[in-house]
């Protein structure tokens, strides 16, 4: 039997999202434990041992502590059972999935300016951030989605597909903003639904959770 999981995160979180779907599509347990980022649970002494730079989401392993989602979802497919598809045993095939989540890791934030921005976190003005977004997403769309069904190739999506569909897709959410110009882009969400109906479920959950956060904060 399997040691369970400790995960701290948070159910709106976009990182965490990209954990708790693969954790869950693969029937993997695990304990979740809650982390609000706007209360500072992230910055008690408790929780920096955890992870010293204060983000989420972190992983307990049987005592192992993993932190950085693209790392976690790495590590759960090299100790779990999981679909083959998700990470490839294939070394050419794996590489491509490494490459697009290096470039992800180099990238992240230029995807989430306008989410930055809702959330206090730049000093950038709206129409600065949308710009940014943009041409961000025309570059996955030129690169990455140019020749390939998804982001790493395959008929199939792979772990390189989540942090891209759950950071754009909770953007999304926390601004109002959506992505109709980007017909690539929106494709490729469509296809990723289509291909694993799973993915829309979990997007659908986490866009709920974000809209009751928002309620809860209006109050």
């Amino acid at each position: 039997m399997e040691d369970k999981l400790i995960l701290y995160g948070n159910h709106a979180s976009t990182c965490t999202n990209s954990v708790t779907f693969f954790l869950n599509i693969h029937n993997i347990p695990y304990e979740f434990k809650s982390i609000n980022i706007r209360a500072g649970e992230n910055k008690t002494e408790e929780y920096k041992k955890l992870n010293p730079f204060q983000k989420i989401p972190v992983i307990v392993d049987n005592g192992f502590v993993l932190r950085e989602s693209t790392v976690i979802l790495r590590y759960l497919s090299a100790t779990r059972k999981v679909e083959e598809n998700w990470y490839p045993q294939d070394p050419q095939r794996r590489a491509l999935v490494d490459l697009a989540l290096e470039y992800w890791s180099q990238n992240a934030m230029k995807f989430f300016a306008l989410g930055l921005v809702q959330l206090g976190k730049s000093t950038l003005t709206k129409e600065q951030a949308k710009e940014i977004v943009d041409n961000a997403i025309k570059e996955m769309e030129n690169i990455f989605l140019k020749d390939n069904k998804f982001v790493a190739g395959g008929d199939k999506p792979s772990i390189a597909d989540l942090p891209f569909l759950f950071f754009l897709n909770g953007q999304s959410y926390y601004t109002g903003c959506n992505y109709d110009e980007h017909k690539r882009l929106n494709q490729w969400i469509e296809d990723l639904y289509q291909t694993d109906p799973r993915l829309k479920q979990h997007a659908l959950n986490h866009e709920e959770t974000v809209k009751k956060m928002f309620a809860a904060q209006n109050k």
